[in-house]
């Protein structure tokens, strides 16, 4: 992305087609602010369905359904995932971390640590689905042992053992499993 230069005019015009929407009425501004996280997500999913071609001198965006599915990866490019999260969530999360300081609240404990936790429950949400299930979790990141808020990711999770270390999981690996 910091290699493609595009004109003001693209931009514009770019910045207007993602800044009002056609109605019977007529145009109507769309606010963002407004849309939940599955909104933005399903737009962000459209945008990646876009194509950018060489139109004569010009440079056009066209929708193209297999856009993303014909370059053979659904990898979003890093400076893409950081621009959206700079521009779009870094003021929210700035509003809502200031908003608990001002409530007396502790931003990093009552926020941060929360939002932090999901991720790992849902990984492993995501790799033990039955009870057949076989797997090893391995929490290597030793603030988990060492730090306070720590013992809030180690309880959030269910009832399974967790390991620290490395050879535990080699083994659990190397070793032969009955079948289920």
């Amino acid at each position: 992305l910091s290699n493609i230069r595009l004109g003001d005019a693209v931009i514009a015009d770019v910045v207007d087609a993602l800044s009002f929407e056609e109605t019977p009425l007529g145009r109507r501004y769309i606010n963002y602010r407004e849309l939940g996280v599955q909104q933005l997500g399903s737009i962000y999913e459209r945008l990646l369905e876009q194509e950018v071609m060489r139109d004569g001198d010009g440079i056009s965006v066209r929708p193209n359904i297999f856009a993303r599915k014909d370059s053979g990866s659904y990898y979003t490019p890093d400076d893409l995932v950081s621009l959206i999260v700079e521009e779009t969530l870094g003021p929210l999360v700035a509003a809502r971390m200031d908003q608990i300081s001002e409530n007396g609240g502790h931003p990093f404990a009552d926020y941060q640590v929360p939002l932090a936790i999901l991720p790992l429950l849902q990984g492993l949400g995501r790799l033990i689905r039955h009870r057949s299930d076989r797997g090893v979790l391995a929490l290597l990141d030793p603030r988990l042992r060492t730090r306070g808020y720590g013992r809030r990711f180690l309880d959030s999770l269910p009832p399974a053992p967790v390991t620290h270390d490395l050879a535990e999981v080699h083994r659990f690996f190397t070793k032969t499993h009955d079948a289920v």
